[in-house]
């Protein structure tokens, strides 16, 4: 748990910050196709995401109860996934023009209190328990895509993220993704960040 410096601020302020900076980011995404949403609302909001990760790190680190603390994040994390599942297939809270966002950073750091954990295991030479822990965060994307691999037609469903289909065009510099882990690893990028012209990986 964050204590309060002198003249500093304490957790729960720090995460009220954070919360206030999300809202102006989202009002932005939801919004800006009007102009009437300045973009100092998404610069501004660029900052939340910092004060949350700091945030989790202290609170995770000084939790009497890891277990506990786990299980929030990930009830908020999926809580978010469960609404971006209504915004992708049932087309719902989208804005005017069709768009939405797909930000999920309390899935992100639900998968950072594992790699946490596990590094505090390896310190304690807890060798299994730690890899595993690791191994598992890292190698997400590598199942993900042998799971499509395996069952091509699950990307053919309507509402499928086009980023995230195999079969997408050589934009990537690694060019396109294969089951080989050279591909494996160029897709898991590929989902990540743009591409190097500037446009999303389609």
């Amino acid at each position: 748990m964050l204590t309060k410096l002198k003249n500093g601020l304490d957790g729960t302020q720090l995460k009220t910050i954070a919360l206030a900076l999300m809202v102006l980011d989202h009002i932005h995404y939801f919004f800006e196709f009007t102009g009437c949403i300045p973009t100092v609302f998404s610069m501004l909001g660029r900052l939340s995401a910092p004060l949350f990760l700091f945030c989790t790190v202290e609170g995770f680190a000084h939790t009497h109860d890891r277990r506990r603390y786990f299980i929030r994040i990930w009830g908020i994390g999926t809580a978010m996934a469960a609404l971006e599942f209504f915004m992708i297939y049932a087309k719902a809270f989208r804005r005017g023009d069709g768009f939405y966002p797909l930000n999920a950073i309390f899935q992100d750091l639900m998968l950072l209190c594992i790699v946490w954990q596990g590094i505090d295991w390896l310190r304690e030479k807890k060798w299994v328990r730690g890899v595993a822990a690791i191994a598992a965060v890292a190698g997400w994307p590598f199942v993900i895509m042998a799971f499509l691999s395996a069952f091509p037609q699950i990307q053919q469903m309507p509402g499928f993220p086009q980023w995230w289909r195999l079969s997408s065009p050589a934009r990537c510099p690694c060019g396109p993704a294969s089951q080989t882990a050279a591909g494996a690893f160029c897709w898991a990028v590929r989902c990540c960040m743009h591409c190097v012209d500037g446009a999303k990986c389609s």
